[in-house]
């Protein structure tokens, strides 16, 4: 049942729902927990839809957004009014927002979802007076692994073993709608037991398909033909239903190494590089793979991939021999010139 806005605690300390919320950051997983949230809190479980009204920051009037937060829902305690990608609404409007914030609506909750939101401004600090500010930016690198770890235990009632945390980061990175739908796998994967341990990891997310993408490039450019060629079988068995979708997948990855390469070639730093591919092991890595062929042998190898992929959507060739036979003439040792 939805709380109504205002009450407070048997201690005197403040009870959501409260009458603002800042929802600050870009990350939109996070961004999504939060409303989610917040709705729950305000409205319950089941919101009423008819409870809820939402305006864009590019458009909406302050006067619109304050009649609704003014109005009360006929059939819920409190409306929430949402104001999206609100920074040109709170620049527009900053001065009257504080005034508001000074005596808010009782029958209101202002949601307000903003990029920037400085702490030394009167509008932050009045909104951690009597609201909530909610940072919603990814982990840093050096704290993913904890935030990983609280993820798990409050969603899924997982404990993560000793360097389980660690590598789930190197292997997915920042983004934390994807972590969260690995731990929800890797939970179901070790029900009834509670405990993810690395081996599960590795068992479970480390066998995805930018990995063995990479692992394929790395063979080929070390030319072992056998070893690229189990992996390009293991890219398939991964997607039977749908062996073009593998190539598709191989081609996209081989892309991604191809501008990868690109970016070293024009003086990005190795961190930048190695991230905007989508590798997140040792930078140092990575980057070593990559400038063992130049710009052009790369692009030379996504088109021979693209060519196959298209051959195989109009039927001239299929799949697994196509890739195979690229494999093969990539692996092979280059011709030397005569002169």
């Amino acid at each position: 049942m939805a709380a109504k806005r205002g009450a407070a605690s048997p201690t005197g300390s403040r009870r959501e729902p409260f009458p603002i919320y800042a929802i600050v950051g870009t990350d939109s997983y996070l961004i999504s927990e939060a409303r989610r949230d917040i709705l729950r809190k305000a409205l319950g479980s089941d919101p009423d839809p008819m409870a809820i009204c939402e305006f864009e920051g590019r458009t909406a009037a302050l006067a619109d957004v304050l009649d609704e937060l003014r109005s009360p829902s006929l059939l819920a305690p409190l409306r929430v009014v949402i104001v999206r990608d609100a920074d040109p609404f709170v620049s527009a409007a900053r001065g009257s927002l504080e005034q508001y914030l000074e005596e808010p609506s009782t029958t209101g909750v202002l949601v307000l979802q903003v990029r920037t939101w400085p702490s030394n401004t009167r509008l932050y600090r009045a909104t951690q007076a009597i609201g909530r500010n909610i940072a919603c930016e990814a982990p840093k690198r050096a704290a993913l692994p904890a935030w990983i770890k609280a993820r798990a235990s409050e969603g899924y009632g997982c404990v993560l073993a000793a360097g389980a945390a660690e590598r789930l980061a190197d292997l997915v990175g920042s983004q934390c709608g994807r972590l969260d739908a690995e731990l929800a796998k890797l939970a179901s994967y070790v029900a009834p037991a509670a405990q993810i341990t690395r081996a599960d990891v590795d068992a479970l997310v480390g066998s995805s398909r930018e990995e063995k993408v990479f692992g394929i490039a790395d063979a080929i450019v070390e030319r072992r033909p056998a070893t690229a060629l189990a992996m390009w079988h293991q890219v398939l068995a991964t997607d039977r239903d749908a062996p073009y979708r593998a190539m598709g997948g191989l081609a996209w990855g081989f892309r991604r190494l191809t501008a990868a390469r690109r970016m070293l070639e024009s003086g990005e730093n190795e961190t930048a590089v190695a991230r905007a591919a989508g590798f997140w092991g040792p930078p140092g890595d990575f980057c070593k793979l990559i400038k063992r062929l130049s710009v052009a042998q790369w692009e030379d190898s996504l088109t021979a991939l693209l060519s196959a992929d298209i051959g195989t959507k109009t039927g001239l060739t299929e799949t697994e021999r196509a890739v195979e036979r690229i494999i093969v003439r990539m692996c092979a040792p280059p011709a030397r010139s005569h002169r």
